[in-house]
């Protein structure tokens, strides 16, 4: 079974994972991407594909995994993003599609979507941001906003299987079967 735990940033996926990990010791973890704050955004999603691809070789032996993220953040940054040309964000959505298509990433049979408050983010992108190097417009409210109503969209294609309430937040668990057969940007 190949998991991928999607959520914003900050929002406890690590916390999940480790968690998942400790009950379900038969599971490997993927890590999420490396961030380098010395590309630019173009680069740095061209960055992020090629690790996504990395993955793919690095774990394709192994039967149960859990990921942090999955190509879907990557696009969805991707479609957010204001900073580079439309030529450039076009070719990127190309060639993660393609990939998809192509069977070159880890393809998820389901994905556990955590979410929690905008105020809870901003609260731990103030403590997480040196430690991950996160960059500060992923903790903004427009990000959040954006990211959330870009999964639910594309979710809405996946069969709900559960929920799990946990303090501030909710993951909600879809069998990812037919998202990527029908995924829409």
């Amino acid at each position: 079974m190949k998991i991928a735990v999607e959520g914003n940033v900050h929002s406890g996926k690590t916390t999940f994972i480790s968690k998942f990990v400790l009950e379900n010791p038969e599971y490997k973890i993927v890590p999420e991407c490396l961030f380098d704050a010395s590309l630019g955004d173009y680069e740095r999603q061209l960055f992020y594909i090629a690790q996504e691809r990395q993955k793919k070789l690095d774990f394709s032996g192994e039967e149960n995994t859990i990921q942090d993220r999955s190509i879907l953040s990557t696009l969805c940054y991707t479609l957010f993003m204001t900073t580079i040309s439309n030529e450039q964000k076009q070719e990127l959505i190309k060639t993660i599609l393609d990939g998809i298509n192509s069977g070159e990433f880890i393809i998820p049979d389901k994905i556990y979507f955590v979410k929690c408050k905008a105020d809870i983010v901003a609260s731990n992108h103030k403590v997480l941001k040196a430690e991950k190097g996160t960059q500060d417009v992923l903790a903004t409210t427009n990000y959040l906003d954006f990211y959330n109503a870009q999964f639910e969209k594309w979710l809405s294609s996946s069969a709900k299987e559960s929920e799990i309430s946990s303090g501030d937040r909710v993951i909600t668990i879809f069998d990812a079967q037919n998202l990527f057969k029908n995924l829409e940007v």
